[in-house]
């Protein structure tokens, strides 16, 4: 009878103390296929998430229904963040490592393919400025994600709801 009583007392206690650890971390392992590569993850009720990219610097991640996701640049090399959620003074940690992305083309190629079309149709009212930031909307709906030099990926925006990503080089061409 005293073993029966032992036995629950430590099966209590072991399920009071683990409700009471670190908050959970549950990253998935695949990036989607956008514009910007993207990683999905659950936690624990009420949990705060924060991401760090290898600089030290730091972002709030919104969470909905315990859910979040992270949006990460197409780099042309590889890249390391943390993520860190946060409960309760307590705090639980992963490393996520974003693997070298290809590039689509360099931006002075596409830039000069692009005005050469500027200059020689009429009907195209835009034309590419001499350089972009890393993630530029050249105009309303057309937005460049570059590293350096190196166009990483294009989104065209039709509408709210209809976008083409062009992020695979089989796609550009």
């Amino acid at each position: 009878m005293k073993k029966g009583i032992v036995l629950c007392f430590i099966l209590l206690l072991s399920l009071v103390l683990y409700a009471c650890g670190e908050p959970e971390l549950d990253i998935s392992d695949s990036t989607g296929k956008g514009y910007y590569l993207n990683q999905k993850g659950k936690t624990s009720d009420n949990a705060k998430i924060t991401l760090k990219d290898e600089n030290g610097d730091s972002k709030k991640i919104e969470t909905d229904n315990n859910s979040f996701t992270m949006l990460f640049p197409r780099l042309n090399s590889k890249a390391t963040y943390t993520v860190l959620a946060e409960k309760d003074e307590k705090t639980s940690e992963t490393e996520i490592v974003v693997p070298k992305q290809k590039k689509l083309v360099s931006y002075e190629d596409l830039q000069g393919q692009f005005n050469y079309i500027f200059e020689t149709e009429d009907d195209l009212s835009i034309s590419l400025p001499e350089s972009v930031t890393s993630d530029a909307e050249v105009t309303n709906g057309f937005k460049i994600m570059s590293d350096g030099n190196n166009v990483m990926s294009l989104l065209l925006t039709y509408s709210s709801n209809d976008k083409i990503g062009i992020t695979d080089y089989n796609d550009f061409t």
